[in-house]
């Protein structure tokens, strides 16, 4: 049989360690609702900001073919006013053809510079992309990690059973 000292400290240990292990439970639950909400925010704002990236992206695209419509546009109203001026002046030689020629040859290096700049802007905007997804799997990643053991049934259970295993030791050395 067990004396009295054992079994009071073998159950003040069990009753002070499950009330400790239950308070655990309800913090570690009420921290992992937070955690999961937390997450829930973080993914509807990652989910806004991919969708805002992809439209300025569309926007980028519609606004590189408006510039070259325009400079196809200004290069064949600077062809048209070639020609009248080599018809009003009745030349339309050697020089005629060289005037013709460097307007499309200016006409070629303005759309070669708008598709460099519009392939920047690209490259910019799927670089900005892919930092964002990084940092929020880094986030999802970081509050993963924070979610407690304390919401395991089978950690509370171990940690009172080693309670009393530990309150019953403590009686055998006093008594």
């Amino acid at each position: 049989m067990c004396e009295p000292a054992t079994l009071t400290m073998t159950a003040l240990s069990v009753a002070s360690s499950a009330a400790q292990a239950g308070a655990s439970y309800q913090q570690g639950k009420a921290y992992n609702k937070a955690i999961g909400q937390e997450m829930e925010n973080q993914n509807e704002a990652d989910a806004f900001n991919y969708r805002n990236m992809l439209n300025s992206l569309a926007d980028s695209a519609r606004i590189e073919q408006a510039d070259r419509e325009a400079r196809s546009r200004q290069a064949r109203r600077e062809l048209s006013q070639l020609r009248a001026m080599g018809v009003e002046a009745n030349a339309l030689g050697d020089s005629f053809e060289k005037l013709q020629m460097d307007t499309m040859q200016r006409a070629g290096y303005d759309m070669e510079t708008i598709e460099a700049n519009a392939e920047a802007n690209r490259g910019q905007m799927y670089t900005s992309i892919q930092a964002s997804r990084l940092e929020s799997n880094q986030r999802f990643a970081s509050l993963s990690s924070k979610a407690t053991t304390g919401t395991n049934p089978f950690y509370t259970g171990l940690t009172i059973a080693a309670a009393g295993g530990q309150g019953y030791a403590q009686g055998k050395s006093i008594s």
